[in-house]
């Protein structure tokens, strides 16, 4: 949703049935953000300025973190892997999974497997490394040189 912050008015906003929007980044040209969706398992490109989706990108079950490179090229999501039938807080059935998004090819061009519910994930400053926790396995954190992707 877009406010105005002179009336407190909603003057804007992205409506999609049904949505869990987990998490937003902004592109650095700040043209452009990115939503992970943890109901449909999409991540929205949505104008910052009238709010329309430009694109959706089809992930894995349970879409969370996102974080894109500094130069907007890459963006990467943890997805957390299906639900336990009994409790989201349980271990999932299946591994999560990390992908990386070219967001000027507009495609997935890599999978990393995240391990059981991959959730925080963060970027280096100079882009060159991924840290990502995995929730479920002894609380387990991976470093990954992403440099052959991000060109850092």
């Amino acid at each position: 949703m877009k406010y105005s912050t002179k009336t407190w008015t909603r003057a804007a906003g992205v409506n999609r049935y049904a949505a869990a929007m987990r998490h937003v980044v902004l592109s650095p040209d700040e043209e452009v953000c990115y939503v992970s969706d943890l109901c449909h398992n999409f991540i929205y490109e949505i104008d910052a300025v009238t709010l329309r989706i430009l694109h959706s990108y089809k992930v894995f079950n349970n879409p969370n973190t996102i974080e894109i490179t500094k130069d907007g090229r890459f963006l990467f999501v943890s997805c957390r892997g299906p639900d336990n039938p009994k409790s989201y807080l349980l271990r999932s059935p299946e591994n999560g999974r990390i992908y990386v998004i070219d967001t000027v090819k507009k495609e997935v061009v890599q999978e990393i497997d995240g391990g059981n519910q991959p959730t925080g994930l963060d970027l280096s400053p100079d882009d060159r490394y991924l840290a990502f926790s995995n929730f479920r396995d002894d609380s387990n954190f991976e470093l990954y040189d992403v440099s052959d992707i991000t060109g850092k």
